[in-house]
């Protein structure tokens, strides 16, 4: 199952018993997430404002309708995690002169790759992650360190993972596995985010992206 990018365009083939020629139709919406309660991704209707369980959904995971929304000035409740007009700004500045919020928009909506040190799951060293960021994560509080959400999308090491990995994390293929990552200052990590990681998303682009 695998975890598109967040809300992209996604389409839900249904058929209609009325229809005579016994043919699907398919209906618009975005992907918001995946079911807590069900192997079901959730479609989200704009026209409607409703939301629907599907198993199986085709995606266009390069069709962002409500970021275009946002551009063409349409007001959503989504709009103020993320800066839809200002988030590839910070593509010619160095690392170390963004912001955290610049870096963090910057990367989920580019959906940026990066390599994980062994030390981030100690338990599969010497094996490592390649992580997606996925996703911005809402703070409570102002004084809540920025974090987002990253996608496990490739393990190094096969062999350690069927011997030392968690059942998440041995069917991360099949099911996805999403982690929280500081963006700065893990001396403040989140009470939501993974405990004993120390690893931030600013120190990982600087490895990844050396200049």
């Amino acid at each position: 199952m695998k975890l598109p990018p967040y809300v992209c365009r996604a389409y839900l083939h249904l058929t209609d018993p009325s229809d005579k020629t016994n043919g699907s139709r398919a209906y618009a919406g975005v992907f918001i997430g995946l079911s807590k309660l069900s192997a079901s991704y959730i479609l989200y209707d704009h026209g409607t404002t409703k939301t629907h369980e599907v198993s199986n959904m085709r995606f266009d995971e390069h069709n962002f309708p409500l970021l275009d929304l946002l551009r063409a000035g349409a007001v959503h409740p989504s709009d103020g995690n993320l800066d839809v007009d200002g988030w590839h700004s910070p593509a010619m500045l160095k690392i170390d002169d963004t912001t955290d919020e610049e870096l963090a928009a910057f990367c989920t909506c580019k959906q940026i790759e990066v390599d994980m040190p062994a030390t981030w799951r100690p338990h599969l060293a010497p094996g490592c992650w390649t992580v997606r960021v996925h996703a911005l994560v809402s703070r409570r509080d102002q004084d809540e360190s920025l974090a987002v959400e990253v996608e496990c999308m490739t393990f190094t090491s096969d062999k350690i993972l069927s011997t030392a990995g968690s059942p998440a994390e041995m069917t991360y293929q099949l099911k996805p596995l999403t982690e929280q990552l500081q963006v700065s200052n893990p001396e403040t990590l989140s009470k939501r985010a993974a405990p004993g990681r120390g690893t931030t998303l600013r120190r990982i682009l600087r490895v990844t992206f050396p200049l």
